[in-house]
């Protein structure tokens, strides 16, 4: 299988990953949160990129007049 935090390949019967050291018996509902949690992330940092765009533009429509 793969860790879940590195996705380095461990033994299926692992506890432990051997290369990050986190604990692979983390609970679904945790990993799904963890996804979730991602994804709003992405959504904010494209919501940040597309105000700085906003911003420069409105600079830019400032300094020609």
């Amino acid at each position: 299988m793969r860790c879940p935090f590195c996705a380095e390949d461990v033994r299926d019967d692992a506890a432990v990953c051997r290369y990050c050291g986190n604990y692979l018996t983390v609970p679904e509902s945790l990993l799904a949160e963890n996804l979730e949690l991602k994804k709003r992330l992405a959504a904010l940092q494209q919501e940040l990129t597309e105000l700085h765009g906003k911003r420069a533009s409105r600079r830019a429509a400032r300094r020609k007049l």
